[in-house]
């Protein structure tokens, strides 16, 4: 599991939430291994804005923003930051 997937529990997110954020995490973890962190970034980016769009006004959307948040936080600090 990638390191930025360890701390994510399925609270109250809705399913398809959580799918979208863990596969977007892969997918940016994948690129960033590759070589090709600044893709992986804005895949994390492009990917929350799209959940975003789809969460309006959900209960839940606070939790969602803290979480996606947090992902983007660790990836930078990981890949961007000189942590890879």
């Amino acid at each position: 599991m990638p390191p930025l997937l360890d701390t994510i529990a399925p609270a109250m997110l809705s399913a398809v939430a959580m799918d979208t954020l863990n596969s977007a995490v892969f997918e940016a973890v994948d690129l960033a291994r590759q070589r090709r962190v600044a893709e992986g970034y804005a895949a994390l980016c492009s990917a929350r804005a799209h959940a975003f769009s789809r969460a309006t006004d959900e209960p839940w959307e606070n939790e969602l923003r803290h979480r996606w948040d947090d992902v983007i936080r660790r990836y930078v600090r990981q890949y961007l930051a000189g942590g890879a």
